[in-house]
């Protein structure tokens, strides 16, 4: 047993190499670009007569489309261009940018002066594109880039999942308004502005109906929101108001649990062990044996709510959170040591049965993650979510949340991937897994919080018990998808995508009785065992879905955790990641669709770095903008002979985030092996090169080639695939020449590239705190000692650094 090789601090560099080389400046067809935008515009006024006040459309249309919004005054409208806009030349003709996304999505909000303007400057392009000249070069550079503008309607403001009240009916909603973050100046006042707006509107028309109100307001710019209680008018208006971006339902969880013929209570209370597991969901009952004791405490949020009846959710979440798999203890095979649990209650039951958020989900989060942290917990699980894909127009407020609380309280957070239910039996049975690759099947939130671990569900088991359902076949083979599980990826800035569900874990499968056709959910042999809360006549019980597969993972992250206890929230999910083993993708998927992008963990691969298997760690904090290298203690003994070797790298960080960016994420980190180059010369090629003008002026100045080939094993997947997600686990396996005898030297090269945030937010992201694990493993020399090897090595590059900078 010994613990992880820890290895020496990075030595980072004082200028960086540019990223990629000169290129000449495109030549733009300004004719072209200039019938275009004249184009669609003409197009939008035939659609949506006023919208840019008279200018003549092309063609009249017979059925002009009503465009939802209170009137043409203030309207959102949505550009799309062949590059990223900049907020600087909207502003320059009074349109105000309230957001932008990973699609290269720019919207505004805008009014009849500013649309004018709009109209007036594409008119004089139009006339004479080729020697147009507006105020600023910026203008003409946003007037070629638009491909297309569309406002932005009430459609667009309503979550799929948004349920309208009846007439003469109440119901709850959230109006999540457009953020200020985006601005550069007064954005206390914009925010305050815009919330007063909304407030105001639900308090004009609670005079015909005093049970309109609102509940909470959410202040903070990234995260503006309005929780009220509305009726069908009321509802229009903010679905057409143009300040509001998305109107939705509060988030609800729902489960499935059938009881089981029999379980063994335990012969004492249970005694705790290792590291504590905060569990953020419905109320825990303690009242079950198996978790007397093993709650510590428990809290409410908000603390002053009365709450309505319990679900089961937050035991069952908690039950496999402390236990994890709770098959063998019901078979009484194993005498288990469960986790501590800290709860925090956040949710309570529906008048449907589904456990909903309870006050304000955002703040409630924020103060059950903050009251866990003072508990001494790192690792929580947060497996509520919505019943829907997360397809808004920038990214979830309740994921930028759980983001920004993960960040400043260094809490490593497994949230799940969600679930899906609208699938009718047909469906489930006939059609699975094809419809796991659509869009609507992607993940919900909160589980695209960039910086959370995100769970989805396979099946563990495919067998039927013929006994109770003698007619009945599983839909999905073991480890495969759950059918229920939801996939990625999910949108991550810049028009890249990041990769979740990270991670898989049992979350159950369903069963098909081929004689009545319907669709089983909570069989004993395929669903999952949890435990059950008082009013069921045994303490476990059977439930399927991501929400258990979430507390599963969290489960295996607290063991790294006990093994571990002073790493970061960053090295555990490194190394958790790092752990993962590939489950079966889908097949045929007409788009990419994840289902996990590392698998499923196998964290006893990861506890301990021994025999044939060495592990290094590094948890460090890294200049941003910057590179660091890493050198490796990667012994001699590695690259001789010939066998199965692997290099495998899981790097995680925790970039600040904000929704209103086209890059969510504050920056990412690049990394690249090498090998066989001195530290010098690795310190020379990755330092800024001089620029064509300086080596003409200067002869004896040459610009240094980055190694290729043997010297820069190319690390799968690949860098651009992969940056935007904040855990990433790349490998270099043997090929053919993969390694010598004589390869020595090696390196890991990290380069933190700053998202294009204005200076200000750049100025004060100075620093990133990292983390990596490095696995090498021979597969086939199991009686080498690379443990022993690699410590060896370590000391010798530790010995020899040392004499280097006494030297300089």
């Amino acid at each position: 047993m010994a613990d992880h090789i820890g290895l020496n601090p990075p030595v980072s560099l004082a200028t960086k190499r540019r990223i990629g080389g000169p290129t000449e400046a495109p030549v733009i067809n300004y004719v072209a670009r200039a019938t275009n935008l004249r184009g669609i515009l003409a197009g939008l006024e035939s659609e949506y007569p006023g919208l840019f006040q008279g200018l003549p459309p092309e063609e009249e249309s017979s059925e002009p489309a009503p465009l939802d919004a209170t009137d043409l005054g203030r309207i959102v409208l949505k550009f799309t261009g062949k590059a990223a806009f900049s907020a600087g030349p909207f502003r320059k003709i009074d349109m105000i940018p309230v957001g932008t996304n990973g699609d290269r999505d720019f919207y505004v909000l805008s009014n009849d002066a500013a649309r004018t303007r709009l109209r007036d400057l594409s008119v004089a392009f139009s006339a004479d594109p080729d020697n147009y000249q507006t105020e600023t070069k910026n203008l003409l550079a946003a007037l070629v880039n638009i491909d297309g503008i569309e406002p932005y309607s009430r459609s667009d403001r309503t979550a799929s999942d948004l349920l309208v009240p009846e007439d003469g009916e109440t119901a709850i909603v959230e109006a999540v308004l457009w953020p200020t973050s985006i601005a550069e100046t007064g954005v206390k006042r914009e925010s305050e502005a815009r919330l007063a707006e909304i407030t105001a509107l639900i308090g004009e028309t609670s005079s015909r109906d005093d049970r309109v109100r609102v509940l909470s307001v959410d202040e903070r710019p990234d995260t503006l929101a309005v929780r009220a209680f509305v009726d069908g008018p009321t509802l229009a208006l903010l679905l057409d108001h143009p300040l509001v971006e998305r109107v939705r339902n509060p988030l609800a969880v729902r489960t499935r649990a059938a009881d089981l013929d029999d379980g063994p209570e335990p012969n004492a209370a249970p005694v705790v062990g290792g590291a504590p597991i905060g569990v953020i969901d419905d109320l825990v009952v303690t009242s079950n044996p198996w978790l007397e004791g093993v709650v510590i405490e428990s809290a409410a949020f908000p603390a002053n709510h009365s709450f309505n009846a319990r679900t089961s959710h937050g035991t069952q979440v908690a039950g496999i959170a402390a236990y994890g798999d709770l098959g063998p203890i019901l078979r009484q095979e194993i005498a288990p040591t469960p986790h501590p649990i800290y709860a925090a209650r956040v949710l309570e039951g529906s008048t449907s049965g589904k456990a909903v958020a309870a006050g304000d989900l955002k703040r409630d989060l924020r103060d059950a993650m903050t009251w866990l942290r003072s508990k001494g917990v790192t690792v929580v699980v947060l497996a509520l979510g919505r019943d829907v894909a997360d397809s808004g127009a920038l990214p979830s407020d309740v994921s930028a949340t759980v983001d920004e609380c993960a960040r400043e309280l260094g809490l490593a957070v497994v949230t799940a991937a969600g679930n899906l239910d609208d699938v009718t039996p047909l469906e489930w049975a006939k059609h699975y897994p094809a419809y796991l690759k659509s869009a609507d099947a992607r993940v919900s939130e909160p589980g695209t919080a960039a910086l959370a671990l995100t769970v989805g569900s396979v099946a563990h088991d495919g067998g039927v018990d013929v006994s109770r359902t003698p007619s009945g076949q599983a839909i999905a083979a073991a480890m495969h998808a759950s059918p229920f599980t939801r996939t990625g990826p999910v949108p991550g800035g810049s028009g890249a995508t990041r990769f979740k569900p990270e991670l898989v874990g049992p979350g159950g499968n369903f069963v098909h009785d081929t004689s009545t056709g319907n669709v089983l959910p909570d069989e004993s042999g395929t669903g999952i065992v949890v435990l059950t809360a008082p009013g069921l006549s045994r303490p476990f019980g059977i439930s399927t879905g991501t929400s258990l597969a979430a507390p599963w993972v969290a489960h295996e992250l607290a063991r790294i955790a006990s093994r571990y206890p002073t790493a970061s929230a960053n090295l555990l999910r490194a190394l958790l990641c790092l752990s993962a083993k590939p489950t079966p993708v889908l097949k045929g998927a007409a788009s990419s669709a994840i289902v996990s992008a590392y698998g499923q963990p196998d964290v006893d691969a990861v506890l301990e770095s021994e025999g044939n298997r060495a592990i290094f760690v590094l948890d460090t904090v890294i200049p941003t903008g910057a590179v660091s290298i890493l050198e490796l203690p990667i012994p001699r003994e590695f690259g001789a002979g010939s066998s199965h070797r692997t290099f495998r790298v899981s790097l995680a960080f925790d970039p600040p985030v904000e929704r209103s960016r086209r890059d969510y994420i504050a920056g990412h980190v690049d990394m690249e092996f090498v090998r066989n180059k001195t530290l010098e010369e690795v310190e020379t090629i990755w330092s800024a090169q001089p620029t064509e003008a300086e080596i003409t002026a200067n002869k004896t100045l040459r610009r240094e080639p980055k190694p290729t080939g043997h010297d820069r094993p190319t690390l799968t997947p690949t860098l651009t695939s992969m940056k935007s997600s904040t855990v990433t686990v790349r490998e270099f396996t043997n090929p053919a020449g993969g390694w010598e005898p004589d390869d020595e030297n090696y390196y890991l090269v990290l380069t933190h590239v700053r998202s294009p945030w204005t200076k200000a937010q750049q100025d004060k992201y100075e620093s990133q705190s990292v983390a990596v694990a490095i696995e090498i493993v021979d597969e086939d020399r199991v009686d080498l000692d690379l443990h022993a090897a690699a410590v060896a090595r370590l000391d010798e590059l530790t010995l020899r650094n040392r004499g280097r900078v006494r030297g300089r």
